[in-house]
């Protein structure tokens, strides 16, 4: 089946720089002991409208049955780990001090999970999505998310961009670049991801706001390690500096087919050969003995 891409007029395409990157990762709680998927409602605090602060820039909030978190943006990806660590470590601690036997999950475990009954007794546990996403191939809203398995849930890992004289057309040809530096290689690296594509992720998935750009089809996964963080930094790069030397991704319209397909699919194979047509780096650097921030 085609999908529709809509063609940009490369007139309003510009130049990407003074990049930052920052993201807005979501995480499971579980029960030490059981390990069994425990709803975090009423346990964090904060909301999408008012996120509670721990410190100046570092935020949590209640997303579902979800912790998300917010962090601060850089241009360095040990910054980003180690503030996406702090905050778990801090919210962990506050769990023991409460007593209670519960643990943020970071540890490479499904981007989705089906809940019990019992973890999912709540209004509030019931409430799929916020404001819209959009579909940057077909310039479409996404529709509301649904799962045949009503207790599934996911979690994800959204990239936020910020660029200098931020454009649309720009961030449309970002966003769909991105699909094919990110994506496309999340599926080869990123085996757990699958099941989360049933309820958000799909090709494409953006919001773009009044600073920054955000690609919503990654999971997680890449706050599991520095070296997970790093591939992401290194991949988004090399995918501005393809688009600052004049890449167009709809000008490859049967590789656009291509992706789609791939990411709606969760199809490895398609996967695999584009990012070896495109020399698309697939592999997380072996952690390093040591980590100095200078």
């Amino acid at each position: 089946m085609k999908n529709i891409v809509i063609k940009l007029d490369k007139n309003n395409l510009t130049k990407i720089e003074n990049v930052r990157l920052g993201s807005d990762p979501e995480f499971f709680l579980r029960d030490k002991t059981t390990k069994e998927y425990v709803s975090g409602i009423g346990l964090i605090g904060g909301s999408k409208d008012s996120p509670r602060f721990i410190k100046d820039g570092y935020g949590v909030q209640e997303d579902n049955v979800a912790l998300e978190l917010t962090l601060p943006p850089t241009n360095h990806y040990i910054k980003m780990y180690n503030d996406c660590m702090f905050i778990i470590d801090f919210i962990n601690k506050e769990f023991a001090s409460k007593g209670l036997n519960i643990e943020v999950i970071n540890d490479g475990s499904p981007d989705a999970a089906v809940f019990s009954d019992k973890e999912l007794d709540n209004p509030i546990a019931k409430e799929f999505g916020c404001s819209p996403s959009m579909n940057a191939w077909d310039l479409e809203v996404n529709p509301r998310p649904s799962a045949t398995d009503s207790n599934l849930r996911s979690v994800g890992g959204h990239l936020h961009i910020s660029y200098a004289n931020m454009n649309y057309e720009t961030s449309i040809n970002l966003i769909r670049v991105l699909d094919l530096y990110l994506t496309i290689p999340s599926i080869l690296i990123n085996t757990n991801g699958s099941l989360r594509r049933k309820l958000y992720g799909k090709a494409g998935e953006h919001r773009i706001g009044s600073v920054t750009t955000e690609l919503r089809t990654l999971g997680q996964f890449w706050f599991q390690s520095p070296e997970h963080v790093k591939w992401v930094f290194d991949n988004t790069f090399a995918a501005i500096e393809a688009i600052n030397n004049g890449f167009v991704m709809d000008e490859h319209i049967e590789d656009c087919q291509a992706i789609i397909n791939c990411i709606n699919n969760n199809d490895v194979e398609i996967a695999q050969y584009l990012c070896d047509k495109y020399n698309i780096n697939q592999t997380i650097a072996e952690p390093a003995t040591k980590v100095v921030v200078g």
